[in-house]
């Protein structure tokens, strides 16, 4: 889940983890390009990944104001799946 959705400064990517894994998040635009540099977490540590734990909801907040209004695609992988969150971000 990506929430607030439409976005304009913040938004929070929040998971159900079935396993303990490490979990990557990263970030594309409507075309498919991976936005370059890669955009930072606050929460348990910094960065784009980490490791979550069996049960828990692994949850990362993320920082928006840099990108420009439009349609982007939210990867979360963990070692065991794979989903894609369509996100929304708006001008502030």
């Amino acid at each position: 889940m990506v929430y607030p959705n439409p976005v304009s400064d913040e938004f929070t990517v929040e998971i159900y983890l079935p396993a303990t894994e490490k979990i990557t998040v990263e970030l594309y635009d409507i075309m498919g390009r991976e936005i370059i540099p890669p955009f930072g977490g606050r929460g348990q540590g910094q960065g784009a990944s980490g490791v979550g734990q069996k049960g828990e909801i692994f949850k990362r907040k993320f920082n928006a104001t840099g990108l420009c209004s439009g349609v982007y695609l939210v990867s979360v992988k963990g070692e065991t799946f794979s989903q894609v969150l369509r996100m929304i971000k708006t001008e502030q």
